[in-house]
């Protein structure tokens, strides 16, 4: 106890005070232009001020700066400061002022007649900045830390590197707390965090993401409080942040194809006559600078892998506001709505859409990692949300029994036992969710930080139902397994592999969602029952009884789109449905009164 064979203690000297913020202008008016047109217009005028810091303590990498390395050479990408200190770069931010976020608003309602009215309308809204920055620090050098930890070698391997505090009987053998920091901040070194990963704000991040909005439709009043709408809606967004998109140090992804060589000592592969010809048939014939293989950080390997980075000497290099993304969608809303008539009041709502971006969540998870950097167009597909038909139903219906109502219309406590009962209802009927199919080599990719699989074409994706064995699934030995099966695992295999590392030698051809399979589609009815009842004049009780599931409906889940889960003839689970969608009718009944 007490014995550390590693530690490691921040040195905290400063704490970011950073400011960010938006000036906003805007004008608005509604005009009504005649008698059956009215318009509303608007402009917003945005200017998102760049991000600072108190007394200037900011640093950041710079793709363009001069690194100096151990050897008297340099290379481009380095760390610069703010401020006035020697090296430091005189300003308050690294951000330039972008001046042209003008959001324009246009609405219209016209009057077709007594009962159909088109409405329109377009405008344009800016995403804020985030003062936060994605997790942004752009404080290096200001702070560091103390790290110790046992040296290789076989007494080395079983002598702690320190101890917290002296035994009880004596002095410990070693070490005792951690070592002083003995550094000095700031440190304004731009090599410093040579071996690690840096981040940086371009100039121009303040560009912010912006979404274009524009419908178009007609209501229409019905006999009987019955209101139609059926509307076209759509969007665009533009440079939406994904910040997978920032990680600018990835190779290309053509280096795939090396296999095994992105291992090699980098050097000792352009001296082999066979591994030079390898490298050259991809356009490589020399290091990445000259003195790669003594200058590059301890970090790694002088790895053809490592070399092939565009900033070799980091580990990663991550833009905080990659604005690269798109998205567009589209749909047809239809809604009817019926005012209380009869003690009927509901809504019912139809949309038939689609929705796709390359950048459907602006942090990471696993369908926002991209494969390949230069190449983003492998990155569009649906997204996670996209369900192309949802039909909801909301409805309320009194019963006409009690005082005013149409039957057993009695007072005292007839009235009292008839009267007040309501049925109510939220019925929501939807596509499948999108599937995503999830490569068993995840990110041992030694370029890429995710591959896919493949998605075969002319190969069926989900099975079909035969005779009284539909859907079953079987293992090696032919016997049933558990699980319902759904999708073809002949149609999504790996990507092909190197011999000896097993890198994946190219991306996949799957998207980020499989844009024609879906899981089993969604059922949601859940109704209640309640009864008002006016005891006395300030006396009010309600009872009421919620059943959710109300008929029971278990449905299907979603099947295992993992790979790595094996495939069912091995005794595996991928593309199995092994757990129901919904689960069991619930019943919960209350009692509210009111005095």
């Amino acid at each position: 106890m007490g014995a550390a064979h590693s530690a490691s203690d921040s040195i905290y000297r400063t704490e970011p005070g950073y400011r960010q913020g938006v000036m906003a202008f805007f004008a608005q008016d509604d005009w009504r232009a005649t008698s059956k047109l009215t318009l509303n217009l608007g402009v917003r005028w945005e200017i998102p001020t760049p991000r600072t810091e108190a007394f200037n303590r900011m640093a950041q990498f710079d793709p363009t700066a001069a690194n100096p390395l151990p050897s008297g050479a340099t290379i481009p990408g380095a760390l610069v400061w703010l401020g006035s200190c020697p090296g430091c770069r005189n300003g308050s931010s690294f951000q330039d002022y972008y001046v042209k976020e003008w959001a324009p608003r246009l609405g219209l309602a016209y009057e077709i007649n007594n009962k159909l009215v088109l409405r329109a309308g377009y405008g344009i809204s800016y995403q804020p900045p985030t003062e936060g920055g994605w997790g942004a620090e752009q404080f290096f050098g200001f702070n560091s830390s103390v790290v110790v930890h046992r040296q290789s070698g076989p007494m080395n391997a079983v002598n702690p590197v320190m101890y917290l505090s002296n035994f009880a009987s004596g002095s410990a053998p070693g070490q005792v707390g951690m070592p002083a920091f003995t550094g000095t901040l700031p440190n304004t070194n731009p090599a410093s965090m040579n071996g690690n990963g840096v981040d940086y704000y371009p100039a121009n991040s303040l560009a912010m993401p912006y979404i274009q909005n524009w419908s178009a439709g007609f209501q229409y009043q019905f006999p009987h409080e019955v209101l139609m709408e059926a509307n076209y809606i759509g969007s665009k967004g533009t440079r939406l942040i994904n910040y997978d998109m920032g990680g600018i140090n990835q190779a290309n992804a053509k280096y795939m194809g090396l296999g095994d060589i992105l291992a090699d000592d980098f050097g000792a592969d352009l001296s082999n006559p066979t591994t030079a010809a390898t490298l050259a048939q991809y356009g490589i014939t020399k290091l990445p600078y000259p003195t790669f293989e003594t200058d590059n950080p301890a970090f790694s390997s002088n790895s053809v892998a490592t070399g092939l980075a565009r900033f070799p000497q980091y580990s990663g290099v991550q833009n905080d506001s990659p604005g690269l993304g798109n998205s567009t969608y589209h749909s047809l809303q239809l809604t009817a709505r019926k005012n209380s008539t009869h003690g009927l009041t509901f809504i019912g709502a139809y949309t038939l859409s689609k929705n796709i971006s390359d950048s459907a969540s602006a942090m990471r998870y696993y369908n926002a990692y991209i494969q390949d950097l230069y190449n983003r167009k492998l990155e569009k597909s649906i997204v996670s949300f996209d369900y192309p038909q949802v039909l909801k139903l909301t409805w309320i219906y009194a019963l006409p029994f009690g005082h005013g109502q149409r039957w057993m219309h009695s007072s005292g406590w007839a009235d009292r036992i008839f009267s007040g009962w309501q049925l109510t209802a939220i019925q929501r009927y939807g596509s499948g969710d999108p599937l995503a199919i999830y490569s068993a080599f995840d990110s041992s990719s030694a370029i890429t930080p995710w591959v896919r699989p493949d998605v075969l074409s002319g190969v069926p994706k989900t099975l079909t139902p035969h005779g009284l064995n539909a859907l079953l699934a079987y293992n090696a030995a032919g016997a049933v397994t558990n699980g319902t099966a759904w999708l073809n695992p002949a149609a999504f295999p790996d990507v092909p592999t190197s011999p000896n590392n097993g890198y994946p030698l190219r991306p996949g051809t799957a998207p980020p969602f499989l844009p024609n399979v879906r899981g089993p589609g969604h059922e949601v009815e859940d109704f209640g029952l309640i009864k008002n009842t006016r005891i006395t004049e300030r006396v009010r009780l309600e009872l009421r009884a919620d059943f959710q599931n109300v008929f029971n409906r278990t449905g299907l889940g979603d099947p295992d789109t993992y790979l790595t889960d094996g495939i069912p003839s091995q005794g595996g689970t991928f593309g199995l449905i092994t757990a129901p969608m919904n689960g069991p009718r619930a019943i919960q009944m209350g009692m509210h009164i009111t005095f």
